[in-house]
């Protein structure tokens, strides 16, 4: 499952936006991603608000495993991700489709609910 999931737009600009959210694996199978993708978004990346951005981090949603039985929490201030060049007009949105691939090929689709930025930057 993926919940909590929530897109704040992030500094002056409405054109990065980073997305929080939860996935929970309550099975007994292991699982890959192998993608995140948004059609408002042409760059998805993973980001850390306190470490500097690696290959490694920026990849991180395009090889991310989620253990059976696991709880997976991507929230302001760790790891999430962040809509870079978001197209024009994604600020005026309430939601945002975001599709997460797994390795096989299956897919799930969840909607980011758009909030605007209140107060510091949280990336």
């Amino acid at each position: 499952a993926i919940t909590d999931v929530r897109m704040e737009m992030v500094g002056a600009t409405a054109h990065i936006a980073a997305i929080y959210f939860t996935l929970q694996n309550t099975g007994e199978n292991t699982y890959l991603i192998t993608n995140v993708s948004s059609t408002i978004c042409p760059k998805l990346v993973g980001h850390h608000s306190d470490q500097e951005s690696t290959p490694g981090t920026l990849n991180l949603f395009t090889h991310l495993s989620v253990p059976a039985h696991t709880n997976l929490v991507f929230p302001p201030g760790g790891y999430h991700l962040l809509c870079l060049d978001m197209a024009q007009g994604g600020e005026g949105q309430q939601d945002v489709p975001v599709t997460f691939t797994f390795l096989g090929g299956a897919q799930k689709t969840v909607n980011a609910h758009v909030q605007k930025l209140s107060g510091a930057n949280p990336t």
